[in-house]
């Protein structure tokens, strides 16, 4: 009984949530400035346009802005997750969901930050893109082994997280350094689309002349 009410407190919060983003992502502009000036959600001369009141808005500027940017919209739905398991309504291994979520929301976080900082569109937006730990993380890479070195980390980290999704990634990327797509092709309709090709070529230069 208090595991299914906790857990449909959980989803119930969560909605708000995902709600609050995607409103803030309509509405920060206007709320931005308001967020600046004070984050008290009693201060009654504060209209807020956030679907979700002041409270909405105060947790979306807190999540999209001082910690994983864009890549907080991935919160929610495991605190769904979350939810259901505990309702008892679906069962989930909580745990491996968990370190998924969390490493993508972290490599999101940095991607997105990586984005900003090599083409700055978004510098006077009211979302930073990759939160406050992306643009830690990026400004401290950056500073150690250079944009190369983060592209390649970035990198690492995604083959290193596809693998652990599903051991099929090490055969895809076997099979594209091996360029075994290139034996897939039938020789015979190469040559005779090579053929039509140089035919075609012939024939429009005959019509020039």
């Amino acid at each position: 009984m208090l595991s299914f009410g906790i857990g449909f407190l959980i989803v119930v919060c969560s909605i708000f949530l995902l709600v609050a983003f995607v409103s803030y992502l309509f509405t920060g502009e206007a709320d931005f400035s308001l967020l600046e000036q004070t984050s008290d959600p009693l201060n009654k001369s504060l209209q807020y346009r956030n679907v979700c009141g002041a409270w909405g808005a105060i947790a979306a500027y807190y999540f999209l802005n001082d910690l994983f940017g864009l890549a907080s919209f991935l919160i929610p739905p495991y605190l769904i997750i979350l939810g259901l398991r505990m309702m008892r309504i679906f069962k989930f291994t909580l745990v491996r969901k968990f370190i998924l979520f969390s490493l993508l929301m972290l490599w999101l976080s940095v991607f997105f930050a990586a984005c900003d900082y090599l083409f700055p569109v978004f510098d006077d937006s009211f979302v930073k893109l990759g939160g406050n730990h992306g643009i830690h993380v990026v400004r401290i890479l950056t500073q150690v082994i250079g944009m190369p070195g983060l592209m390649a980390a970035l990198l690492i980290y995604a083959v290193i997280y596809l693998v652990y999704l599903s051991t099929r990634t090490i055969v895809i990327i076997r099979n594209a350094l091996r360029l075994n797509f290139l034996r897939k092709v039938n020789p015979s309709r190469l040559k005779r689309f090579v053929n039509k090709e140089e035919e075609d070529a012939e024939e429009s230069t005959c019509e020039v002349e």
